[in-house]
């Protein structure tokens, strides 16, 4: 049982709450073993007033969190790096600071499913974290992620699937080598007005993303960008079937061999497709 924090694992097994756990500076949950699961047990780890510290912090493989709130640490919710086939599920990350709420980086194969990311990040967040960043081979699916500074969802090579965006600071989803689909996609990026000033939209993907029937709407510079890559070049985006409206630009093709099909675009006070010449209109797509 984990009745106090800080906490340290050392040896593989599974780890559970026996009640709401309150924290000063430092780290909540240091996880220093492969194997392990923590369950909270629908209980809370809550940070209370230190000025550095995160809930959960690990480095190892087949990790698994559930059950339970993750709230108001300074340096950020969830941080692991280098790890693999992780499993993070039924977690609300609430109010984190730094890095945001749930940070994967340089961590690859996992699961993060049904979980409410709300309001991590703070203006010294970096523009590749927010509420989720996940570096790849990721299926993220039926979360809600809302009103996180800097990027909602950033992660590639992944499936990223029937997820509620919005309100966040930077891009709604953010991604390349992705399956996005079935997501809907509000009122990220509500920066500006103009397509072209700042690099982010509701979805921005670089290369090889299917982007299929999502909702996305309400996004500041654009509903849909497609960027250039500064090493990849990007390309092979496929955009099928979503439902794009009330933004600047619906599409912004800024790169070469894509190809747009069966899209419905409407009230973009700029235009509905806006970019460089080389991609494809696969015919379907209606503008009313």
């Amino acid at each position: 049982p984990i009745s106090s924090l800080p906490f340290s694992i050392t040896q593989a097994g599974s780890y559970y709450l026996t009640g709401d756990l309150t924290h000063g500076d430092g780290i909540g949950i240091t996880v220093m073993a492969d194997n392990v699961t923590i369950d909270l047990m629908g209980f809370c780890i809550y940070q209370a007033g230190g000025s550095t510290g995160f809930g959960i912090v690990g480095h190892n493989d087949n990790l698994t969190v559930r059950n339970g709130t993750i709230k108001g640490f300074a340096s950020g919710g969830i941080s692991v790096s280098h790890g693999s086939n992780m499993v993070f599920e039924r977690l609300r990350i609430l109010e984190n600071g730094t890095s945001g709420g749930l940070s994967l980086m340089w961590s690859e194969k996992g699961i993060i499913r049904n979980c409410l990311i709300h309001k991590n990040g703070n203006a010294s967040t970096p523009d590749h974290l927010g509420g989720i960043r996940a570096d790849g081979e990721y299926v993220i699916q039926d979360n809600v992620v809302v009103d996180n500074y800097y990027h909602g969802i950033y992660a590639v090579d992944s499936v990223i699937r029937n997820n509620v965006v919005r309100d966040n600071w930077g891009s709604g989803i953010r991604t390349s080598g992705s399956l996005v689909e079935n997501n809907t996609v509000l009122s990220n990026n509500g920066r500006s007005d103009q397509a072209n000033s700042g690099l982010d939209a509701g979805i921005q993907s670089i290369y090889s993303s299917v982007i299929k029937n999502n909702l996305v709407a309400y996004n500041g510079n654009a509903n849909i960008r497609i960027k250039q890559g500064a090493s990849t070049g990007g390309g092979r985006n496929v955009i099928e079937n979503n439902n794009i409206h009330t933004s600047y630009v619906g599409i912004y093709f800024q790169s070469q061999g894509n190809v747009y099909i069966n899209n419905r675009m409407s009230e973009h006070t700029g235009t509905n497709v806006l970019g460089i010449t080389g991609n494809t209109n696969g015919g379907g797509n209606i503008a009313y």
